[in-house]
């Protein structure tokens, strides 16, 4: 996707009102009545086309303005229409990073829910590569898919509806090819095997859980697949905003009418500046649970116990296929 300059007619533009508060807006300058409204006043689209993302618009009647940003992946994130609970930074650059995407590669994802990740993995494949997503909602699916066409990332991603649970992640030309797997689902240790079907050799898998008790099932179902490497991680993020703190000097008073004659007079001149960490800072959002899996690895470091085991067990599906 080529990055733009200047906003132009049907750009997607950020609109920037304060650090809690952003928005996503299409821009439509053939209707003279197009606007966007906030708390800041009313900002004709017409005033947007022509300028350069970053700038400052102001509203109609200069009374208040906003900022114009180009759209990215964590900012599409923050402006999704939260259709369930979404995944937010830093879990989502610390997923890409983990799964080592970069353009060319293809993704296998489960759980697409509000599309959080799927912009991001998207970006992170762009030009070449490809993203198949799966949702087991039809609605979301649908909604989903008008989404990223509407952020034209329809070349990029495909939404396929299907319970993958009970079908698995098969479709024409993904057979071992892709370089990574996503998981965010309830029980994703039912669908570790349907991975290793799509995963290609020194493929990653990943998984975001919730609770703990789901990384134990997902773990142990990995390491009885032939996942190597396999850790879990937790991100936690602080912010801190800065503050100017005044420090009163050391004297008694008893009355507050002393205390602000005393503040009025001086004896509160001490100021320093601290950081204070934001009280609306999320806490735990889930674990991220990663594993790597090399077919050929597996087989040329196999013990004997081990060997024994992989044939017997191969001769057990063997048998229960010719009963079918």
């Amino acid at each position: 996707m080529e990055a733009k300059n200047t906003m132009k007619d049907k750009d997607l533009v950020v609109v920037y009102i304060s650090y809690d508060k952003i928005d996503l807006i299409q821009l439509n300058g053939s209707d003279a009545k197009a606007a966007y409204n906030c708390k800041f006043g009313r900002f004709s689209h017409s005033s947007f086309i022509g300028k350069p993302y970053g700038t400052q618009i102001w509203s109609s009647d200069r009374k208040g303005f906003v900022h114009a940003l180009r759209p990215t992946s964590q900012l599409i994130t923050e402006t999704l229409s939260h259709r369930t609970e979404v995944i937010y930074a830093p879990d989502i650059p610390f997923i890409v990073s983990s799964l080592e995407l970069h353009s060319g590669c293809t993704v296998v994802e489960s759980g697409t829910g509000s599309g959080s990740l799927s912009a991001s993995i998207a970006h992170a494949v762009l030009p070449k590569g490809h993203l198949f997503t799966f949702e087991y909602n039809k609605l979301r699916a649908e909604e989903v898919a008008k989404d990223f066409k509407k952020y034209g990332l329809e070349s990029v991603v495909t939404v396929t509806h299907r319970d993958v649970v009970e079908e698995g992640f098969m479709l024409p030309g993904l057979e071992r090819s892709a370089h990574g797997v996503f998981l965010d689902l309830p029980t994703p240790w039912k669908v570790i095997e349907h991975a290793t079907k799509v995963l290609r050799d020194y493929g990653k898998l990943c998984s975001f859980s919730p609770s703990i008790e789901q990384v134990q099932k997902s773990t142990e179902a990995m390491s009885a697949l032939g996942f190597v490497d396999i850790k879990t991680y937790e991100c936690l993020s602080r912010h801190f905003d800065e503050k100017t703190v005044e420090f009163p000097q050391l004297f008694e008073t008893e009355k507050k009418q002393e205390y602000r004659m005393k503040r009025k007079l001086g004896y509160f001149e001490k100021q320093t500046e601290v950081a204070c960490l934001r009280s609306d800072d999320r806490g735990h959002t889930g674990y991220i649970t990663i594993g790597a899996v090399s077919y050929t690895h597996l087989r040329a470091h196999e013990t004997d116990s081990y060997l024994v085991c992989r044939l017997l067990l191969e001769k057990k599906k063997k048998k229960k296929k010719k009963k079918k």
